[in-house]
């Protein structure tokens, strides 16, 4: 028997899809997506805690959906759940009275809305819903909350003891190009452990002067590390004066004193996450560069590797497992050319990095490829693309989805 978590389902509740942008057409595609997930996980004898907004409908309609749910469910009821405890009860879930609920095994306290900072025992953590893919106020301590709402899930029930460990441990994300765009961050609460890998173009080494210096200070407010491959519209940060090379996951980075949370990979480098074998190469050629070099744009020289540092690289990676691949560019066999922009004359774009990367990935084995660069949402074999969807690394966890990346999965 295993212990699982959720919130905010909002069964049956067609306004959710909107109020929350969720990524489903109808009630019905909600519904049956979030059942098959909970299924897929919960096995008949795992209890689960659901700490409200269960469903909207009648007891018949309660009772049907209960009867398609593996596991046996505690409520704690959200706002929404209107039915009485003796109806909840006659169809199966056992209705959790006296909220706020102390595990004391775990040192969670489970309520439905977030718990007022004073009301949490010390070392313990609140574990709430409420508040979908939203970001607690100003007014919480945010690391004395932690937000299980389904939105946030992936929607599906997350283990306890898995939830508490990422919790203590820290969550690694990943997401694709930023460009010095960081919106896409603001409505998540990160904890001062986590950490977010950005798959190229973060665009904090682009103007190289005070501009580049106020972003980085802006970064500061997530308080969490990023963890940045290079693309191709970014300095070297070798290049940079201000960088350090420093140690770090096992393998060689950059940093910088004044902001040591801003992490950026060496290429070539192998490091290790949580115990896994994470290979990263950098750069790319960039499609616009005579529009950039005629515009004044920034167009940065040694954008992609050098033929000596391709095979260096090649050299010490070939015959090699990796659990994870980390690139800004892509395989030259993966290049997604459905979002190629029009009007290039491709037999004219240097594909030197992509030949070298197909060569890399014909000569290891490899669990998992991300890569960033062609502004896509996009899955191919082991291969993923990424833009603006953010994601939990190991868990295959999205937690932002601007762009249905199931609506993209193709076979080669």
């Amino acid at each position: 028997m295993a212990k699982y978590i959720i919130s905010d389902t909002h069964f049956n509740h067609k306004n959710i899809i909107k109020y929350c942008d969720r990524p489903f057409t109808d009630i019905s595609d909600m519904n049956n997506t979030i059942i098959n997930n909970w299924n897929n996980v919960i096995k008949e004898d795992d209890i689960v805690y659901h700490l409200g907004d269960f469903f909207l409908g009648d007891k018949e309609c309660l009772k049907e959906l209960v009867s398609k749910l593996n596991g046996t469910i505690y409520l704690i009821r959200g706002n929404h759940d209107k039915l009485s405890v003796k109806s909840y009860e006659e169809c199966g879930i056992k209705v959790l009275k006296n909220a706020p609920i102390y595990l004391d095994d775990y040192q969670v306290v489970l309520s439905h809305k977030p718990l007022p900072d004073t009301m949490i025992k010390e070392n313990y953590l609140n574990l709430h819903g409420h508040i979908h893919n939203k970001k607690l106020e100003d007014n919480y301590d945010l690391d004395k909350h932690l937000n299980v709402s389904c939105d946030v899930l992936d929607f599906k029930p997350v283990l306890l003891d898995k939830l508490i460990k990422d919790y203590n441990e820290g969550i690694i994300y990943i997401t694709g190009d930023t460009h010095r765009e960081f919106s896409r961050l603001d409505n998540i609460d990160f904890r001062k452990n986590d950490m977010l890998i950005i798959l190229g173009d973060a665009g904090i080494n682009y103007f190289l002067n005070i501009r580049d210096m106020i972003e980085k200070e802006k970064l500061k407010v997530h308080n969490i590390k990023f963890f940045c491959i290079r693309g191709n519209h970014e300095e070297r940060p070798e290049n940079i004066d201000t960088y350090k090379e420093v140690e770090m996951f096992g393998g060689k980075v950059f940093a910088e004193d004044d902001f040591p949370h801003l992490i950026f990979a060496k290429d070539g480098e192998i490091y290790n996450f949580n115990n896994k074998k994470v290979l990263v190469i950098g750069g790319a050629y960039s499609v616009d560069k005579y529009y950039r070099l005629i515009t004044g744009n920034n167009w940065f020289s040694d954008e992609q590797l050098t033929p000596e540092e391709m095979e260096s690289i090649y050299n010490k990676v070939k015959d090699k497992h990796f659990d994870l691949v980390l690139t800004h560019t892509c395989p030259r066999k993966y290049e997604p050319t459905e979002v190629f922009m029009s009007g290039i004359d491709q037999s004219k774009i240097d594909k030197s990095m992509e030949d070298f990367l197909d060569r890399v990935e014909e000569n290891i084995s490899y669990d998992k490829w991300y890569c960033g660069h062609y502004h896509t949402e996009k899955k191919i074999d082991k291969l993923e693309f990424m833009f603006k969807n953010i994601k939990k690394l190991f868990d295959d966890d999205y937690i932002l989805i601007q762009d249905n990346p199931k609506e993209k999965v193709y076979t080669k």
